[in-house]
């Protein structure tokens, strides 16, 4: 269900991804977010006014805004976006000292690096990463305990969520210079 918002009542949200889906219809256009509002994640259906709005108040990962829905006389709207300063988040257990949170050494995970948001890897970087994702999935396989029937499809896949994700939190893992061992 995406959020509705009352006239003039400010909604601060918070826009974990930053990014925007585009709908058409016929004779609409709307833009759709994924937001975070008091915690719970929930989705933003934006009028092509207010998507231009949060385009020029640069929405981002990460970014939080207070939005009001401004009503005036003629049933006229517009909106007023107000950005929110955060602090940076505290580094979790396991990235302070690359343990897992159960207290076991990560001993498959990926050695990542943290990007500066205004640089963007070039193709070979990211080529490079996702190959590093693919040989942790591929690790991750043969260190198991257990007989379970996986399969290279099975590992390619669990690569590419690893991949994925980096990508989101926008984490590139160091690569090893090693071939795939597939």
């Amino acid at each position: 269900m995406a959020i509705e918002f009352s006239a003039n009542t400010p909604l601060t949200l918070k826009f974990p991804y930053g990014d925007f889906k585009e709908l058409k219809g016929d004779h609409w256009v709307s833009f759709l977010y994924t937001i975070e509002l008091d915690g719970e994640r929930d989705r933003l259906l934006a009028t092509p006014k207010l998507h231009q709005q949060l385009q020029e108040a640069q929405v981002k990962r990460g970014s939080v805004f207070t939005i009001t829905k401004i009503e005036s006389e003629g049933n006229r709207k517009d909106w007023r976006i107000e950005a929110e300063e955060l602090p940076p988040p505290a580094p979790t257990a396991e990235k302070r000292n690359g343990a897992h949170p159960n207290g076991k050494p990560a001993t498959t995970a990926p050695a990542m690096s943290h990007k500066p948001a205004t640089e963007s890897p070039d193709f070979e970087q990211l080529r490079q990463a996702m190959q590093h994702c693919l040989n942790a999935g591929y690790e991750a396989w043969e260190k198991l305990e257990v007989d379970l029937p996986f399969t290279t499809e099975d590992v390619r896949r669990v690569g590419i969520t690893l991949f994925l994700e980096c990508v989101r939190q926008e984490i590139l893992p160091q690569t090893s210079g090693e071939g795939l061992p597939f």
